[in-house]
Protein backbone atom coordinates (compact mmCIF):
# COMPACT_ATOMS: atom_id res chain seq x y z
CA UNK A 1 0.00 0.00 0.00
CA UNK A 2 1.66 3.02 -1.02
CA UNK A 3 1.10 6.22 1.19
CA UNK A 4 -0.08 9.14 -0.87
CA UNK A 5 1.60 11.67 1.69
CA UNK A 6 1.23 15.23 1.07
CA UNK A 7 2.68 17.29 -2.32
CA UNK A 8 5.97 19.21 -1.31
CA UNK A 9 5.26 22.84 -0.46
CA UNK A 10 1.25 22.15 0.34
CA UNK A 11 0.97 22.43 4.06
CA UNK A 12 -0.75 24.87 5.20
CA UNK A 13 -1.90 25.55 8.57
CA UNK A 14 -4.91 28.12 10.20
CA UNK A 15 -5.01 28.81 13.96
CA UNK A 16 -8.63 29.01 14.40
CA UNK A 17 -8.59 29.46 17.93
CA UNK A 18 -6.38 29.42 21.19
CA UNK A 19 -7.00 28.88 25.14
CA UNK A 20 -4.85 29.55 27.77
CA UNK A 21 -4.92 28.89 31.44
CA UNK A 22 -2.38 28.35 34.25
CA UNK A 23 0.36 26.29 32.34
CA UNK A 24 -2.15 24.79 29.87
CA UNK A 25 -2.78 26.10 26.49
CA UNK A 26 -5.35 24.28 23.75
CA UNK A 27 -5.12 25.31 20.55
CA UNK A 28 -7.61 24.72 17.60
CA UNK A 29 -6.40 24.21 14.07
CA UNK A 30 -7.28 23.32 10.62
CA UNK A 31 -4.16 21.09 9.05
CA UNK A 32 -4.47 21.79 4.70
CA UNK A 33 -2.35 20.06 2.17
CA UNK A 34 -2.77 17.94 -1.58
CA UNK A 35 -2.33 14.82 -1.50
CA UNK A 36 0.89 13.56 -4.14
CA UNK A 37 -2.35 12.44 -6.11
CA UNK A 38 -4.07 15.70 -6.17
CA UNK A 39 -6.71 15.49 -3.59
CA UNK A 40 -7.35 17.95 -1.22
CA UNK A 41 -6.58 17.59 2.45
CA UNK A 42 -8.08 19.74 5.35
CA UNK A 43 -8.68 18.17 8.86
CA UNK A 44 -10.04 19.58 12.32
CA UNK A 45 -6.97 19.69 14.70
CA UNK A 46 -7.07 20.17 18.45
CA UNK A 47 -3.64 19.97 20.82
CA UNK A 48 -3.92 20.13 24.50
CA UNK A 49 -0.08 22.38 25.39
CA UNK A 50 1.41 22.05 29.16
CA UNK A 51 4.45 24.90 29.19
CA UNK A 52 6.98 24.62 31.78
CA UNK A 53 9.35 27.34 32.41
CA UNK A 54 8.52 28.53 28.88
CA UNK A 55 8.72 25.59 27.17
CA UNK A 56 6.08 23.22 25.86
CA UNK A 57 6.89 19.96 27.85
CA UNK A 58 4.32 17.63 27.41
CA UNK A 59 1.35 17.74 24.20
CA UNK A 60 -1.74 15.79 23.16
CA UNK A 61 -2.87 15.93 19.85
CA UNK A 62 -6.61 14.94 19.08
CA UNK A 63 -7.39 15.06 14.73
CA UNK A 64 -9.69 12.87 12.57
CA UNK A 65 -7.50 9.86 12.45
CA UNK A 66 -9.80 7.71 10.28
CA UNK A 67 -10.10 10.81 7.85
CA UNK A 68 -6.21 11.12 7.66
CA UNK A 69 -5.76 7.31 7.04
CA UNK A 70 -8.05 7.17 4.50
CA UNK A 71 -7.10 9.93 2.64
CA UNK A 72 -3.13 8.86 3.35
CA UNK A 73 -3.58 5.03 2.06
CA UNK A 74 -6.90 5.49 0.84
CA UNK A 75 -10.17 4.07 2.37
CA UNK A 76 -10.29 0.70 3.45
CA UNK A 77 -13.19 -1.98 3.35
CA UNK A 78 -15.59 -1.82 5.79
CA UNK A 79 -17.27 -5.14 7.08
Amino acid sequence: MRARLAEPGSVALEITDTIAEGNRVVLQWTSRARTRDGRDYENECLGVFTVRDGTIAAVREYMDTLYARDTAFGAATRA
